[in-house]
């Protein structure tokens, strides 16, 4: 959905909720405080389907728990829907009641339904407001449906486990997911179906880009900035249409092996002396089991799921940390990051926020490769391109049999 037409839904022009919109107002102008406005809205929507007529446009809505689902279309055959947290809603009517484009032309009759789907039906007058007029922008550059930024934000990184890692992170309640998400996704693109056709995102320090077609390199594409998209993201996991819940059962598991991962990786490059000097005796216990490295990334995923020997993994990497600072030489190599290690570990220690999926989401995406991906490739191999988008970047500026078969020889020697 566009943003003229959630406006359209909240503005509620035939004041049918519980309480009127006079109330509405004078609620907003003596409570401030977002959480308690956003608890009043969601007791004033009707436990109901809801639709209405906005210039000509079918729309709808009904109250959820966790906030208010409006779609465009008759609900049966909709054709689009969004989700959007009573906070956000809270938002909506601010922005409307600051511009004082909220408490009009409240006595408007209902029509009586056209047709009958066993919901509620209210047709309305098209609006009387001018279509210049001017409205508060949800997101920078609104250009696209709703339901388009969101299933952008929830594709996440081009890494395949890339939602697992945002989610991973978002639970832990940090006041940081907008750097957070800018390192995570760095620079670089993606290319995502929605209803058949092809939608291309670009990420970069600025934000995320999302344009219709192959490519989001160009100036009319929707600017959505980590701080948005931090928002969003969040306000996604606690409505449950992130990611699903095969996905979501995932998180804390892919969470403690990565971790693992890091820990057996940095720990087998210690240098002699730190390995005299008796550092890390919980890794260095891990290293020495029998099995190579599987078993040993097993054995210190073990240790970061029991409280007592979590705590004991802490201790030790804050003093090899310790040491570090302190200028002694313990590790063989420069690239590894002892510090994220230990931070992440404290992570683990953190009272997680639990998130649920909501009921029968499970979204089937398709994605591509979109021209800014091999844009990419093309401008410079860096060592760490994406393997696929090496080939299909040859493949699509190479036609000759002969060449294709000898980049492939090349490649893999």
């Amino acid at each position: 959905m566009d943003e003229k037409k959630i406006f359209a839904i909240i503005e509620n022009r035939n004041d049918d909720l519980i309480y009127k919109k006079a109330q509405i107002e004078l609620f907003f102008l003596s409570h401030p405080d977002e959480a308690e406005r956003a608890e009043y809205l969601r007791s004033a929507y009707q436990d109901r389907f809801t639709e209405i007529l906005a210039d000509g446009a079918r729309l709808g809505y009904r109250p959820q728990k966790n906030g208010l689902l409006m779609w465009e279309g008759a609900y049966l055959s909709r054709t689009s829907e969004s989700v959007f947290s009573w906070k956000l809603v809270a938002g909506f009517t601010a922005q409307l009641i600051d511009k004082r484009e909220y408490y009009v032309n409240t006595e408007i009759k209902p029509f009586v339904p056209m047709e009958s789907q066993q919901l509620t039906l209210f047709d309305m007058p098209a609006f009387d407001q001018p279509e210049d007029t001017p409205v508060a922008p949800l997101l920078s550059h609104p250009k696209l449906p709703q339901q388009i930024m969101d299933e952008a934000l929830c594709v996440g990184s081009n890494d395949e486990h890339s939602r697992l890692i945002i989610c991973a992170y978002f639970m832990k309640d940090k006041p940081d997911n907008a750097a957070f998400l800018q390192k995570h996704y760095g620079e670089n693109g993606a290319g995502f179906y929605f209803g058949g056709e092809k939608v291309s995102l670009w990420y970069d320090a600025e934000g995320m880009r999302i344009a219709r077609g192959s490519t989001a390199q160009r100036s009319n594409a929707t600017l959505i900035s980590w701080e948005e998209a931090a928002k969003r993201i969040r306000e996604l996991l606690e409505l449950g249409r992130y990611m699903p819940q095969s996905e979501l059962d995932e998180v804390d598991h892919y969470e403690r092996m990565r971790l693992a991962d890091s820990i057996a990786y940095t720990s087998r490059d210690m240098t002699t002396e730190a390995r005299n000097a008796g550092f890390l005796p919980l890794a260095m216990l891990a290293q020495s089991v029998k099995g190579g490295y599987p078993e040993t990334q097993k054995q210190i995923y073990e240790l970061l799921c029991a409280p007592d020997t979590l705590q004991k993994c802490v201790d030790e990497w804050t003093a090899f940390n310790a040491a570090l600072d302190a200028g002694q030489d313990l590790l063989r190599f420069r690239f590894y990051r002892p510090k994220e290690i230990l931070e992440r570990l404290r992570d683990l220690q953190r009272e997680p926020l639990h998130f649920t999926v909501a009921d029968g989401f499970a979204p089937d995406r398709q994605f591509f490769i979109s021209a800014d991906e091999i844009d990419k490739v093309l401008r410079g191999w860096d060592g760490s391109t994406d393997y696929r988008l090496g080939v299909y970047a040859f493949y699509a500026t190479h036609k000759d049999k002969t060449e294709r078969e000898k980049y492939l020889k090349d490649y893999h020697g």
